[in-house]
Protein backbone atom coordinates (compact mmCIF):
# COMPACT_ATOMS: atom_id res chain seq x y z
CA UNK A 1 0.00 0.00 0.00
CA UNK A 2 3.07 2.28 1.05
CA UNK A 3 3.67 4.75 -2.20
CA UNK A 4 5.86 7.53 -2.19
CA UNK A 5 2.71 10.06 -1.75
CA UNK A 6 0.18 9.52 0.53
CA UNK A 7 -2.42 10.82 -1.66
CA UNK A 8 -1.81 7.27 -3.92
CA UNK A 9 -2.05 4.95 -0.94
CA UNK A 10 -5.45 3.89 -1.74
CA UNK A 11 -6.78 1.09 0.29
CA UNK A 12 -9.80 -0.72 -1.29
CA UNK A 13 -10.59 -2.58 2.39
CA UNK A 14 -14.41 -1.78 2.45
CA UNK A 15 -14.62 -1.63 5.93
CA UNK A 16 -13.87 1.73 8.08
CA UNK A 17 -13.27 1.81 11.71
CA UNK A 18 -15.64 4.67 11.62
CA UNK A 19 -18.95 3.73 9.39
CA UNK A 20 -21.64 6.48 9.24
CA UNK A 21 -24.84 5.53 10.58
CA UNK A 22 -28.69 7.10 11.15
CA UNK A 23 -29.40 8.33 14.82
CA UNK A 24 -32.07 6.52 16.58
CA UNK A 25 -34.22 9.80 15.79
CA UNK A 26 -33.97 9.90 12.06
CA UNK A 27 -36.60 8.47 9.49
CA UNK A 28 -35.67 6.87 6.58
CA UNK A 29 -35.10 8.74 3.42
CA UNK A 30 -37.31 8.86 0.25
CA UNK A 31 -34.54 6.45 -2.55
CA UNK A 32 -34.71 10.24 -4.79
CA UNK A 33 -32.86 13.29 -3.04
CA UNK A 34 -31.66 16.69 -4.25
CA UNK A 35 -28.35 18.01 -2.89
CA UNK A 36 -29.11 21.84 -3.36
CA UNK A 37 -25.95 23.99 -3.06
CA UNK A 38 -28.55 27.42 -2.67
CA UNK A 39 -29.39 28.08 0.91
CA UNK A 40 -31.69 31.08 0.08
CA UNK A 41 -33.38 28.28 -2.32
CA UNK A 42 -33.77 25.69 0.07
CA UNK A 43 -35.35 28.11 2.61
CA UNK A 44 -38.23 29.08 -0.32
CA UNK A 45 -38.92 25.51 -1.04
CA UNK A 46 -39.40 23.96 2.25
CA UNK A 47 -41.00 27.04 3.62
CA UNK A 48 -43.44 26.24 0.53
CA UNK A 49 -43.60 23.11 -0.36
CA UNK A 50 -44.46 22.28 3.67
CA UNK A 51 -41.10 20.66 4.14
CA UNK A 52 -40.75 18.32 7.24
CA UNK A 53 -37.21 17.60 9.04
CA UNK A 54 -36.55 14.23 8.76
CA UNK A 55 -32.97 14.11 9.60
CA UNK A 56 -30.06 15.90 11.05
CA UNK A 57 -26.42 15.89 10.56
CA UNK A 58 -23.76 17.60 13.10
CA UNK A 59 -20.70 19.16 13.02
CA UNK A 60 -18.63 21.91 13.84
CA UNK A 61 -20.03 23.50 11.83
CA UNK A 62 -23.72 23.65 13.40
CA UNK A 63 -26.37 21.64 12.16
CA UNK A 64 -27.16 20.11 8.39
CA UNK A 65 -31.21 19.37 8.78
CA UNK A 66 -32.37 17.05 6.41
CA UNK A 67 -35.98 17.60 4.61
CA UNK A 68 -38.71 16.06 2.82
CA UNK A 69 -40.98 17.35 0.80
CA UNK A 70 -43.99 15.82 -1.63
CA UNK A 71 -44.05 17.24 -5.34
CA UNK A 72 -45.72 15.74 -7.58
CA UNK A 73 -47.20 13.40 -5.45
CA UNK A 74 -43.72 11.56 -4.54
CA UNK A 75 -41.84 11.99 -1.69
CA UNK A 76 -38.12 13.96 -2.18
CA UNK A 77 -35.10 14.25 -0.18
CA UNK A 78 -33.74 17.57 0.20
CA UNK A 79 -30.31 18.55 1.57
CA UNK A 80 -27.82 21.18 1.81
CA UNK A 81 -24.38 18.92 1.04
CA UNK A 82 -22.01 22.36 2.80
CA UNK A 83 -19.15 23.02 1.09
CA UNK A 84 -15.83 21.65 -0.21
CA UNK A 85 -15.14 17.82 -0.57
CA UNK A 86 -15.43 16.20 2.43
CA UNK A 87 -17.77 17.99 4.12
CA UNK A 88 -20.53 17.00 0.57
CA UNK A 89 -18.69 13.27 0.83
CA UNK A 90 -19.73 13.06 4.55
CA UNK A 91 -23.33 14.18 4.52
CA UNK A 92 -23.38 12.27 0.85
CA UNK A 93 -22.92 8.97 3.10
CA UNK A 94 -25.44 9.75 5.51
CA UNK A 95 -27.98 10.26 3.07
CA UNK A 96 -26.92 7.10 1.31
CA UNK A 97 -26.81 5.03 5.26
CA UNK A 98 -30.15 6.30 5.72
CA UNK A 99 -31.99 5.16 2.14
CA UNK A 100 -31.73 7.40 -0.38
CA UNK A 101 -29.93 5.51 -3.63
CA UNK A 102 -30.87 8.52 -6.75
CA UNK A 103 -29.20 11.64 -6.69
CA UNK A 104 -29.04 14.80 -8.27
CA UNK A 105 -26.46 17.92 -6.85
CA UNK A 106 -27.71 21.43 -8.45
CA UNK A 107 -25.03 24.34 -7.76
CA UNK A 108 -22.92 27.11 -9.42
CA UNK A 109 -19.55 26.50 -10.93
CA UNK A 110 -16.36 28.94 -12.35
CA UNK A 111 -16.37 28.63 -15.67
CA UNK A 112 -13.05 28.13 -17.84
CA UNK A 113 -14.56 29.86 -21.05
CA UNK A 114 -15.59 33.14 -21.17
CA UNK A 115 -18.02 32.74 -23.78
CA UNK A 116 -20.14 30.47 -21.27
CA UNK A 117 -22.80 33.19 -20.25
CA UNK A 118 -24.04 33.23 -16.46
CA UNK A 119 -27.02 30.60 -16.27
CA UNK A 120 -25.93 28.78 -18.98
CA UNK A 121 -26.44 24.87 -18.07
CA UNK A 122 -23.77 22.54 -17.87
CA UNK A 123 -23.99 18.51 -17.63
CA UNK A 124 -20.97 16.92 -15.77
CA UNK A 125 -20.02 13.69 -17.62
CA UNK A 126 -16.99 13.57 -15.78
CA UNK A 127 -14.56 15.27 -13.47
CA UNK A 128 -11.22 15.96 -13.37
CA UNK A 129 -9.68 14.69 -9.61
CA UNK A 130 -7.67 17.70 -8.42
CA UNK A 131 -8.71 17.55 -4.88
CA UNK A 132 -8.01 14.70 -2.09
CA UNK A 133 -11.47 13.22 -1.07
CA UNK A 134 -12.27 10.64 -3.88
CA UNK A 135 -8.70 9.05 -3.62
CA UNK A 136 -9.78 7.36 -0.45
CA UNK A 137 -12.86 5.97 -2.46
CA UNK A 138 -11.24 4.90 -5.22
CA UNK A 139 -7.89 4.00 -6.99
CA UNK A 140 -5.80 6.99 -8.40
CA UNK A 141 -7.18 8.24 -11.88
CA UNK A 142 -7.26 11.46 -13.58
CA UNK A 143 -10.94 11.51 -13.75
CA UNK A 144 -13.95 9.57 -12.64
CA UNK A 145 -17.55 9.94 -14.42
CA UNK A 146 -21.18 10.38 -13.18
CA UNK A 147 -23.53 8.05 -13.73
CA UNK A 148 -25.06 7.45 -16.81
CA UNK A 149 -28.33 6.67 -15.63
CA UNK A 150 -28.48 10.32 -13.80
CA UNK A 151 -26.62 12.16 -16.50
CA UNK A 152 -29.59 10.65 -19.48
CA UNK A 153 -32.31 11.38 -16.90
CA UNK A 154 -30.83 15.29 -16.64
CA UNK A 155 -30.81 15.69 -20.56
CA UNK A 156 -34.03 14.11 -20.86
CA UNK A 157 -35.36 16.31 -18.84
CA UNK A 158 -33.10 19.38 -20.40
CA UNK A 159 -34.67 18.71 -23.86
CA UNK A 160 -38.37 18.03 -22.72
CA UNK A 161 -38.21 21.76 -21.26
CA UNK A 162 -36.06 23.10 -24.93
CA UNK A 163 -33.21 24.58 -22.09
CA UNK A 164 -29.85 24.64 -24.03
CA UNK A 165 -27.06 22.95 -22.24
CA UNK A 166 -23.88 21.78 -22.39
CA UNK A 167 -22.28 18.42 -21.64
CA UNK A 168 -18.92 18.77 -20.45
CA UNK A 169 -15.70 17.91 -18.04
CA UNK A 170 -15.32 19.66 -15.19
CA UNK A 171 -12.54 20.02 -12.66
CA UNK A 172 -13.10 19.64 -9.01
CA UNK A 173 -10.08 21.39 -6.84
CA UNK A 174 -9.90 22.26 -3.49
CA UNK A 175 -8.33 25.35 -3.24
CA UNK A 176 -9.90 28.43 -4.88
CA UNK A 177 -7.48 30.44 -4.30
CA UNK A 178 -4.94 28.64 -5.94
CA UNK A 179 -6.50 28.12 -9.66
CA UNK A 180 -3.68 29.73 -11.19
CA UNK A 181 -3.60 30.75 -14.58
CA UNK A 182 -1.03 28.20 -15.53
CA UNK A 183 -3.94 25.44 -13.98
CA UNK A 184 -6.70 27.12 -15.84
CA UNK A 185 -4.69 26.54 -19.20
CA UNK A 186 -4.22 23.18 -18.32
CA UNK A 187 -7.58 22.22 -17.78
CA UNK A 188 -9.14 23.82 -20.83
CA UNK A 189 -6.14 21.62 -22.95
CA UNK A 190 -7.60 18.60 -21.64
CA UNK A 191 -11.52 19.61 -22.10
CA UNK A 192 -12.91 21.43 -18.48
CA UNK A 193 -15.44 23.86 -19.21
CA UNK A 194 -16.03 24.76 -15.40
CA UNK A 195 -14.08 24.41 -12.05
CA UNK A 196 -15.53 23.42 -8.89
CA UNK A 197 -15.17 21.81 -5.26
CA UNK A 198 -17.55 18.47 -4.74
CA UNK A 199 -18.05 17.01 -8.04
CA UNK A 200 -14.97 14.46 -8.39
CA UNK A 201 -16.03 13.37 -4.43
CA UNK A 202 -19.42 12.87 -5.53
CA UNK A 203 -18.99 10.57 -8.31
CA UNK A 204 -16.44 8.66 -6.78
CA UNK A 205 -18.50 8.13 -3.15
CA UNK A 206 -21.55 7.47 -5.26
CA UNK A 207 -19.38 4.83 -7.50
CA UNK A 208 -17.83 3.51 -4.35
CA UNK A 209 -21.54 2.80 -2.71
CA UNK A 210 -23.65 1.97 -5.95
CA UNK A 211 -26.04 4.27 -6.71
CA UNK A 212 -26.69 6.81 -9.11
CA UNK A 213 -25.14 10.41 -8.89
CA UNK A 214 -25.80 13.30 -11.70
CA UNK A 215 -25.08 17.21 -11.45
CA UNK A 216 -26.33 20.21 -13.25
CA UNK A 217 -23.97 23.43 -12.83
CA UNK A 218 -24.52 27.22 -14.06
CA UNK A 219 -22.03 29.19 -15.53
CA UNK A 220 -20.56 31.59 -12.82
CA UNK A 221 -17.60 33.82 -12.08
CA UNK A 222 -15.39 33.62 -14.64
CA UNK A 223 -11.79 32.54 -14.34
CA UNK A 224 -10.90 32.36 -17.95
CA UNK A 225 -8.61 35.56 -18.22
CA UNK A 226 -5.91 36.69 -15.64
CA UNK A 227 -8.41 38.86 -13.70
CA UNK A 228 -10.89 37.73 -12.31
CA UNK A 229 -15.03 38.47 -12.46
CA UNK A 230 -17.15 36.98 -10.25
CA UNK A 231 -19.88 38.44 -12.41
CA UNK A 232 -22.48 38.33 -9.71
CA UNK A 233 -22.89 35.16 -10.65
CA UNK A 234 -24.64 34.34 -7.46
CA UNK A 235 -27.57 36.98 -7.22
CA UNK A 236 -29.22 35.06 -9.85
CA UNK A 237 -32.54 34.08 -7.99
CA UNK A 238 -34.96 33.04 -10.93
CA UNK A 239 -31.93 31.03 -12.59
CA UNK A 240 -31.23 29.05 -9.05
CA UNK A 241 -34.89 28.20 -8.09
CA UNK A 242 -35.52 27.12 -11.72
CA UNK A 243 -32.98 24.86 -11.37
CA UNK A 244 -33.17 22.99 -8.11
CA UNK A 245 -36.89 22.36 -10.00
CA UNK A 246 -34.97 20.86 -12.59
CA UNK A 247 -33.09 18.71 -10.27
CA UNK A 248 -36.03 17.43 -8.97
CA UNK A 249 -37.68 16.69 -12.16
CA UNK A 250 -34.34 14.74 -13.11
CA UNK A 251 -34.03 12.67 -9.68
CA UNK A 252 -37.40 11.57 -10.06
CA UNK A 253 -36.82 10.84 -13.10
CA UNK A 254 -34.09 7.49 -12.52
CA UNK A 255 -36.80 5.22 -12.33
CA UNK A 256 -34.47 2.03 -12.31
CA UNK A 257 -32.47 1.06 -9.60
CA UNK A 258 -28.77 0.39 -9.78
CA UNK A 259 -27.50 -3.05 -10.87
CA UNK A 260 -26.93 -4.96 -7.52
CA UNK A 261 -23.91 -7.26 -5.99
CA UNK A 262 -22.57 -8.24 -3.00
CA UNK A 263 -19.80 -6.22 -1.71
CA UNK A 264 -20.65 -2.66 -2.14
CA UNK A 265 -22.20 -1.86 0.59
CA UNK A 266 -20.99 -0.71 4.51
CA UNK A 267 -20.13 -3.20 6.76
CA UNK A 268 -22.52 -1.81 9.19
CA UNK A 269 -19.42 -0.55 11.32
CA UNK A 270 -19.71 -0.24 15.12
CA UNK A 271 -22.06 -2.89 15.26
CA UNK A 272 -24.88 -1.04 13.98
CA UNK A 273 -28.12 -3.05 13.24
CA UNK A 274 -30.66 -0.74 12.37
CA UNK A 275 -33.64 -1.76 10.63
CA UNK A 276 -33.44 1.08 8.51
CA UNK A 277 -29.64 0.34 7.46
CA UNK A 278 -30.04 -3.39 6.89
CA UNK A 279 -29.99 -2.91 3.03
CA UNK A 280 -27.30 -1.01 3.02
CA UNK A 281 -25.67 -3.13 5.04
CA UNK A 282 -26.36 -6.85 3.64
CA UNK A 283 -24.54 -5.91 0.57
CA UNK A 284 -27.23 -5.99 -1.57
CA UNK A 285 -25.74 -3.15 -4.01
CA UNK A 286 -23.80 -2.93 -6.77
CA UNK A 287 -20.02 -3.61 -6.33
CA UNK A 288 -18.75 -0.05 -8.65
CA UNK A 289 -15.57 -2.14 -8.52
CA UNK A 290 -17.08 -4.67 -11.13
CA UNK A 291 -18.76 -1.92 -13.49
CA UNK A 292 -15.92 -0.59 -15.32
CA UNK A 293 -17.15 -2.73 -18.23
CA UNK A 294 -20.73 -1.10 -18.33
CA UNK A 295 -19.64 2.08 -17.70
CA UNK A 296 -17.54 2.10 -21.53
CA UNK A 297 -21.35 1.40 -22.50
CA UNK A 298 -21.50 5.13 -22.82
CA UNK A 299 -25.11 7.00 -24.01
CA UNK A 300 -22.83 8.01 -26.88
CA UNK A 301 -22.82 4.98 -27.91
CA UNK A 302 -26.38 4.66 -28.23
CA UNK A 303 -26.35 7.85 -29.89
CA UNK A 304 -24.15 6.14 -32.65
CA UNK A 305 -26.47 3.02 -32.67
CA UNK A 306 -30.07 5.48 -33.53
CA UNK A 307 -27.55 7.47 -36.47
CA UNK A 308 -26.64 3.73 -37.72
CA UNK A 309 -30.16 2.92 -38.16
CA UNK A 310 -32.40 5.95 -38.94
CA UNK A 311 -33.44 4.38 -42.28
CA UNK A 312 -34.07 0.69 -40.53
CA UNK A 313 -34.78 0.34 -37.09
CA UNK A 314 -33.93 -3.41 -37.74
CA UNK A 315 -29.84 -4.24 -38.77
CA UNK A 316 -27.49 -6.87 -39.12
CA UNK A 317 -25.91 -7.53 -35.82
CA UNK A 318 -22.70 -7.64 -36.69
CA UNK A 319 -22.39 -4.31 -38.39
CA UNK A 320 -24.15 -3.02 -35.41
CA UNK A 321 -21.54 -4.70 -32.66
CA UNK A 322 -18.25 -3.86 -34.83
CA UNK A 323 -18.83 -0.71 -33.90
CA UNK A 324 -19.53 -0.90 -30.54
CA UNK A 325 -15.86 -3.11 -30.64
CA UNK A 326 -14.33 -0.43 -31.77
CA UNK A 327 -15.51 1.99 -29.29
CA UNK A 328 -14.76 -0.34 -26.66
CA UNK A 329 -11.11 -1.18 -28.18
CA UNK A 330 -10.31 2.51 -28.09
CA UNK A 331 -10.76 2.96 -24.33
CA UNK A 332 -8.23 2.29 -22.25
CA UNK A 333 -8.47 -0.04 -19.70
CA UNK A 334 -7.84 -3.82 -19.99
CA UNK A 335 -11.68 -4.99 -18.84
CA UNK A 336 -12.56 -2.92 -21.98
CA UNK A 337 -10.01 -4.34 -24.24
CA UNK A 338 -11.41 -8.09 -22.94
CA UNK A 339 -14.96 -6.77 -23.96
CA UNK A 340 -14.38 -5.68 -27.38
CA UNK A 341 -12.53 -9.46 -28.08
CA UNK A 342 -16.01 -10.90 -26.46
CA UNK A 343 -17.81 -8.92 -29.04
CA UNK A 344 -15.30 -9.68 -31.83
CA UNK A 345 -15.89 -13.09 -30.90
CA UNK A 346 -19.61 -12.83 -30.89
CA UNK A 347 -19.17 -10.96 -34.21
CA UNK A 348 -17.28 -14.13 -35.70
CA UNK A 349 -20.40 -16.19 -34.62
CA UNK A 350 -22.68 -14.31 -35.97
CA UNK A 351 -21.37 -14.48 -39.53
CA UNK A 352 -23.99 -15.07 -42.77
CA UNK A 353 -22.81 -18.89 -42.90
CA UNK A 354 -23.57 -19.98 -39.71
CA UNK A 355 -26.51 -22.52 -39.39
CA UNK A 356 -29.50 -21.32 -37.32
CA UNK A 357 -28.90 -22.96 -34.53
CA UNK A 358 -25.46 -21.27 -33.55
CA UNK A 359 -27.32 -17.88 -34.64
CA UNK A 360 -30.05 -18.90 -32.25
CA UNK A 361 -26.96 -18.91 -30.03
CA UNK A 362 -25.45 -16.09 -30.73
CA UNK A 363 -28.18 -14.33 -29.88
CA UNK A 364 -28.85 -15.59 -26.55
CA UNK A 365 -25.35 -15.06 -26.36
CA UNK A 366 -26.21 -11.02 -26.98
CA UNK A 367 -29.00 -11.07 -24.61
CA UNK A 368 -26.75 -11.78 -22.17
CA UNK A 369 -24.22 -9.14 -23.19
CA UNK A 370 -26.35 -5.81 -23.69
CA UNK A 371 -28.29 -7.41 -20.11
CA UNK A 372 -25.06 -6.69 -18.33
CA UNK A 373 -24.50 -3.18 -19.92
CA UNK A 374 -25.88 -0.39 -17.94
CA UNK A 375 -29.04 0.63 -17.93
CA UNK A 376 -29.04 3.59 -19.93
CA UNK A 377 -27.89 1.01 -22.77
CA UNK A 378 -30.67 -1.91 -22.76
CA UNK A 379 -33.02 0.06 -24.20
CA UNK A 380 -31.12 -1.26 -27.34
CA UNK A 381 -32.53 -4.76 -27.11
CA UNK A 382 -31.72 -8.30 -28.97
CA UNK A 383 -34.65 -8.64 -31.28
CA UNK A 384 -36.33 -11.89 -31.21
CA UNK A 385 -35.19 -12.89 -34.54
CA UNK A 386 -32.12 -14.70 -34.38
CA UNK A 387 -28.80 -12.77 -35.05
CA UNK A 388 -30.15 -8.90 -34.75
CA UNK A 389 -30.47 -6.39 -33.14
CA UNK A 390 -33.50 -3.70 -32.37
CA UNK A 391 -31.92 -0.44 -31.59
CA UNK A 392 -35.44 1.33 -32.31
CA UNK A 393 -35.96 2.65 -28.89
CA UNK A 394 -32.07 3.76 -28.45
CA UNK A 395 -32.02 6.57 -26.39
CA UNK A 396 -30.78 9.83 -28.60
CA UNK A 397 -28.49 12.22 -26.82
CA UNK A 398 -28.93 15.56 -27.90
CA UNK A 399 -26.21 17.94 -26.61
CA UNK A 400 -27.92 21.47 -26.97
CA UNK A 401 -26.21 24.66 -27.14
CA UNK A 402 -26.83 28.33 -26.80
CA UNK A 403 -28.00 30.36 -23.80
CA UNK A 404 -29.95 29.62 -21.05
CA UNK A 405 -30.27 33.09 -19.99
CA UNK A 406 -27.97 35.87 -21.16
CA UNK A 407 -27.80 38.95 -18.63
CA UNK A 408 -25.70 41.72 -18.59
CA UNK A 409 -22.22 40.95 -18.11
CA UNK A 410 -20.84 43.53 -15.76
CA UNK A 411 -17.47 43.79 -13.75
CA UNK A 412 -17.28 43.19 -9.80
CA UNK A 413 -15.48 45.16 -7.31
CA UNK A 414 -14.93 42.87 -5.04
CA UNK A 415 -12.09 41.04 -4.87
CA UNK A 416 -12.46 38.06 -3.13
CA UNK A 417 -14.53 34.93 -4.40
CA UNK A 418 -17.60 33.40 -2.81
CA UNK A 419 -16.99 30.06 -1.11
CA UNK A 420 -20.53 28.39 -2.05
CA UNK A 421 -19.77 27.20 -5.63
Amino acid sequence: MRREYPILEYDPERRAIIEPRPTPSDARLPEHCVLCFFREVLDRVCSGQGARQVACERSEMGEHPVYQIEWKGRPLAVVHPGVGAPMAAALLEHAIVAGARRFVAVGGAGVLDREIAVGHLIVPTSAVRDEGTSYHYLPPSREVEASPEAVAAIERVLDRRGLPYRRAKTWTTDAFYRETPGKVHLRREEGCLTVEMEAAAFFAVARFRGVSFGQILYGGDDVSGDVWDAREWNSRADVRERLFWLAAEACLEMEQPPATSAGAAHSGGRGSTSRRTASYTSGAMRNPCRTSVSRSWRISSCSRLRRASKSNPIVPVTGRLRALARFLANRSSSSNRRAANSLASTIASASPGCRSESRASTASRLRTVVGRSHPSFTAARVSAEPGRLNAGAATSCKTASGIWTTPKRRRSNSNRPSTDR
